[in-house]
């Protein structure tokens, strides 16, 4: 990451969030761990969407990631407060800077519900509604590494971010 696509956006509130998800990600994908499950979201007009219109308890958020091909939102928790990093790498030149990976999710065939959302079931009885573009074999999500150089000229991840959800 040479040239700081990483940008502390501080404590942000959570009604920027919820309404505008900080003028940021317009379309995209999002991915909240409460306190009790996680939830995809499907990221529309700078809004997100969820399954059977799930109300986002500011609360409730121990950590999200809400991101594009362009950029993510990453929150977490700190001390009690909500806060976010915004990385972008929109302008970002060189793509040799980074390499991309592909992480299966587990299960297979998800079933379609509405509105542009899928069940995803595994075996061991976890299960995911989450948005896809169309119906699918299996879901990966689509992960950027970001490389970095040591002094001694060791290369290693500096950090990530998500980039996207897609059904093949």
């Amino acid at each position: 990451m040479n040239d700081k696509i990483r940008v502390n956006l501080d404590k942000i509130f959570f009604e920027n969030l919820k309404n505008s998800l900080v003028n940021e990600i317009e379309d995209g994908w999002g991915i909240f761990w409460l306190k009790d499950e996680i939830k995809f979201a499907k990221i529309a007009h700078k809004r997100a969407e969820f399954y059977d219109n799930f109300k986002l308890n500011e609360d409730e958020i121990l950590e999200a990631r809400i991101f594009n091909k362009d950029k993510e939102i990453y929150l977490f928790r700190r001390f009690g407060e909500l806060e976010a990093w915004l990385m972008d790498d929109e302008n970002k030149e060189k793509e040799d800077d980074f390499l991309e990976e592909t992480i299966n999710l587990l299960g297979s065939n998800p079933t379609p519900l509405k509105d542009g959302f899928y069940k995803l079931e595994a075996e061991s009885g976890s299960s995911f509604i989450l948005p896809l573009d169309k119906e699918c074999k299996t879901v990966k999500i689509v992960r950027r590494n970001y490389l970095v150089i040591s002094e001694n000229s060791q290369v290693s991840y500096g950090d990530f971010r998500l980039v996207e959800i897609k059904g093949e």
